[in-house]
């Protein structure tokens, strides 16, 4: 796991999601790894939507407007509806 990743799931598991977002949205602008940032964001997001829902509808909100690509937002949008039903 790389070191970013390794940050935000950290912040995550200390309930601390808005800042996971905003690190989050550093990283895919400084890296430019949009979809790489997105992709794990949703990773994380379903995992923690076994929880609570209310972070895990962050996480995959965020992931879906930080990623690039059509295929990235569209499984953001796709695990976000399986979260919230």
């Amino acid at each position: 796991m790389e070191e970013w990743q390794e940050k935000i799931l950290e912040l995550v598991r200390n309930n601390q999601v808005e800042d996971a977002v905003s690190r989050a949205e550093e990283i895919a602008e400084e890296t430019g790894m949009h979809d790489d940032v997105a992709r794990f964001l949703i990773g994380v997001g379903a995992g923690t939507s076994c929880r609570d829902e209310r972070p895990a509808i962050m996480l995959l909100e965020k992931a879906e407007t930080i990623a690039k690509t059509n295929e990235v937002k569209e499984l953001a949008r796709k695990v976000l509806v399986m979260t919230r039903s």
